[in-house]
């Protein structure tokens, strides 16, 4: 996660709710910038750039926010608000991070081999959809995959069974299960009708 992308970003002189809006009718996504010992900078930035920001370099991507005096900010989306009823961002927080200092991060869960599991009608039950991860900003990766095509009936993952990728931990308990592959009742109804 070498690479850091970079959006240009508008300084919000009022957050004022007028104000606020004709920036949202304008096509801006408003959000606030955050770090230690600094006050919130309130920003604004065009839907269409974050999303598009967003989709090369991911949730837990490292960017350079530049505002229009030439000045950047180092950051990660650390929360992005969504409107349910809309379903639609409604705000950004970002948090100011440095290449050479800690941080802790969502990271979400991955299942792959998941079809696999469908086709022998078996299913996932999982515990958990995202995990708590500690590292430098480069190397917290956007999700963390599990391979479960291999598995079977009754048996599960504890956290202890998945490999971090190098520099990052978790504070997650080691025994705690994070999914337990079942049989459906389906599956059950078959082969009862198998027997008889």
């Amino acid at each position: 996660m070498e690479n850091t992308g970079v959006m240009n970003v508008e300084l919000r002189k009022s957050t004022r709710k007028g104000d606020n809006n004709q920036l949202k009718r304008e096509g801006y996504l408003l959000g606030n910038i955050a770090g230690k010992g600094v006050d919130s900078i309130s920003i604004a930035v065009k839907k269409d750039v974050f999303r598009r920001s967003m989709k090369e370099f991911g949730r837990n991507g490292v960017f350079k926010l530049v505002v229009p005096d030439g000045q950047s900010y180092t950051v990660m989306a650390k929360e992005i608000h969504i409107e349910p009823v809309k379903n639609e961002i409604s705000h950004l927080d970002f948090q100011m991070v440095s290449f050479s200092e800690k941080i802790k991060q969502e990271v979400a869960i991955k299942f792959t081999g998941a079809e696999l599991l469908e086709s022998k009608r078996l299913l996932i039950n999982s515990t958990i959809d995202s995990i708590l991860l500690e590292g430098l900003p480069q190397d917290i990766p956007d999700e963390i995959e599990i391979d479960v095509s291999n598995m079977e009936a009754g048996e599960s993952i504890q956290f202890s069974d998945i490999k971090l990728p190098e520099g990052l931990t978790s504070t997650i308990d080691p025994e705690q299960k994070m999914i337990t592959v079942v049989g459906s009742k389906i599956r059950g109804a078959v082969e009862g009708e198998e027997e008889s």
